[in-house]
């Protein structure tokens, strides 16, 4: 399991950012990139550590073409169910965290459940996303949820707190797709800000959720941070390194890279401190995903404004989202604008807004992509 080395794994990356070299070396990675083959952790790691603005720009156009070398110019959608907004869990930066009596709580019954399902897919989406906070779960209704998705010929794909091997076994097959965020993978940074004696708190037992997913019988598996927590090149290192750990260790293709900014939202947030991330710094992380995996999907989230948004769509991301709620039965009444009320601050821009975003930076809206 990753947790058994990733002691290991962060003392290398930190030695590698104390490392500096040449512009010939930087040049020389970046004639690399033209090819096929990805970056590994070390490419990563002095390009990180020696981007300055003119190195970016080269890792962002280098990143663009091997995005356009994969996907041509398609961009899918992909649409969060939030079916369960309760939370056992108090993390300090989070907008579910069980002190937060402002947001919105509830829970999907299956009949809403189907009736939201309905409604997304006549709006066109082909990828649903189950998302809840931590909760015990009713795994019955989780496998008849995912059941009903698959049912319908859509992509599921889910994003819950870690489970056991068993666990997923019940609800989840090779078909599905899981998303999972490590949050940060600096330890010191991971139990301040999450509550001890819990699932979630239990940083090893988070680390490996994606490795006991894969051996539940999943193929198919995402995995990244939430920029905003640590400093963002620790991090972003840390994923492309679990990353390729996990694709040399069970022979497969890592299937998306996540990547939510922390957003503020209303009755949170008030003594935590993160660590700002930038326009510039997001996208050049996002590029960075990209050469390291380039097969890799990526959403730009609607935790982004649309000009962000158009930014990444250009550069590194293939799907996004026109229509977003983070409630349960949400979309029953569609809504349209920006919102601070639910887990962070989301936009939901609207179908002509985002086709919009897309065709302007000339790519084409593809609703018959799928996971």
């Amino acid at each position: 399991m990753y947790s058994e080395i990733v002691d290991e794994r962060y003392k290398l990356i930190t030695n590698l950012l104390m490392s500096g070299h040449t512009a010939n070396f930087l040049d020389n990675i970046l004639a690399k990139l033209d090819g096929k083959l990805p970056i590994d952790l070390i490419d990563a790691a002095y390009l990180l550590n020696n981007a300055d603005n003119i190195y970016i720009q080269k890792i962002v156009l280098s990143a663009s073409m091997k995005y356009r070398r994969y996907y041509c110019n398609d961009v899918g959608f992909i649409v969060p169910i939030y079916f369960d907004t309760r939370c056992q869990n108090n993390c300090k930066y989070c907008g579910m965290a069980s002190s937060n009596t402002v947001i919105s709580r509830g829970k999907n019954n299956y009949k809403t459940f189907l009736e939201e399902l309905d409604i997304l897919g006549e709006l066109g989406y082909n990828t649903i996303e189950l998302v809840a906070g931590s909760v015990s779960y009713d795994l019955n209704l989780l496998r008849k949820m995912m059941s009903a998705i698959r049912a319908k010929g859509k992509s599921a794909a889910f994003c819950l707190d870690s489970l056991s091997t068993d666990e997923y076994k019940q609800f989840a097959t090779e078909k599905d797709t899981m998303i999972h965020f490590q949050e940060t993978y600096n330890q010191d940074i991971y139990k301040k800000i999450h509550p001890l004696n819990t699932k979630k708190g239990n940083y090893n037992y988070r680390i490996d959720a994606v490795e006991r997913a894969i051996l539940a019988g999943l193929k198919k598996v995402g995995l990244g941070i939430l920029f905003g927590l640590n400093k963002f090149i620790e991090d972003v290192l840390m994923v492309i390194d679990h990353g390729k750990y996990l694709e040399l260790k069970y022979n497969l293709k890592i299937k998306l890279i996540g990547i939510p900014r922390l957003q503020i939202t209303a009755g949170c947030m008030s003594d935590f401190k993160g660590f700002e991330v930038s326009n510039q710094e997001l996208l050049l992380a996002a590029a960075l995903y990209r050469l390291a995996f380039p097969y890799a999907e990526m959403v730009a989230t609607t935790r982004e404004d649309n000009n962000m948004i158009g930014d990444l769509l250009s550069h590194a991301a293939t799907y996004t989202n026109f229509c977003c709620s983070l409630t349960p039965g949400g979309y029953k009444e569609l809504k349209f604008g920006t919102f601070i009320d639910s887990q962070f601050q989301y936009h939901s821009p609207g179908y002509e807004n985002i086709i919009n975003i897309i065709e302007s930076n000339k790519l084409v809206p593809n609703f018959k992509k799928s996971f």
